[in-house]
């Protein structure tokens, strides 16, 4: 078995600099079959080393932000951020933004008590007077389901 170290060099050695197989096995004292074996496989890549974002420590801020504000937005938020010693850009906030309000879209749907609701029934339509000797009005949600005296709506943002 080789090392990575080793690999690296014989594929340089074959693909870069165009040394045949003989010369490369005798340069590194290793046979041709196995320099064959390995050069049939891709050079492995270096391996990237995890870091953390430059907007880990600024999370709970823009928490607390988007508490006070639901809807701000990234310059807003860059602009309190930067105040604290923030020293990202916008393109980062506005990444982490998408992303929590992402994750917070899908608990949007509520789910609200219809008091006209009837169990069983798809849709009501009460009827309600409107001003002193107007006309009759009436009234038909726009739910797409209605059961047991519950509606779930959804809404857009």
């Amino acid at each position: 078995m080789l090392t990575p170290d080793q690999i690296s060099e014989l594929h340089r050695l074959h693909w870069v600099e165009k040394w045949p197989l003989r010369k490369i096995a005798r340069h590194l004292h290793i046979g041709r079959r196995t320099i064959a074996k390995y050069l049939e496989t891709p050079a492995a890549r270096p391996a990237r080393r995890e870091r953390a974002h430059k907007i880990e420590p600024w999370k709970a801020a823009i928490a607390e932000l988007l508490e006070k504000d639901p809807d701000a937005n990234a310059p807003v938020i860059a602009q309190h951020l930067t105040r604290l010693g923030f020293e990202g850009g916008l393109t980062i906030i506005k990444d982490y933004l998408r992303a929590v309000r992402k994750n917070s879209a899908s608990t949007r749907a509520a789910s609200v008590p219809c008091p006209f609701a009837r169990s069983g029934t798809n849709r009501s339509t009460p009827s309600e007077r409107v001003g002193p000797g107007s006309t009759e009005l009436t009234v038909t949600p726009q739910v797409p389901r209605i059961s047991g005296g519950t509606a779930s709506m959804s809404y857009p943002r």
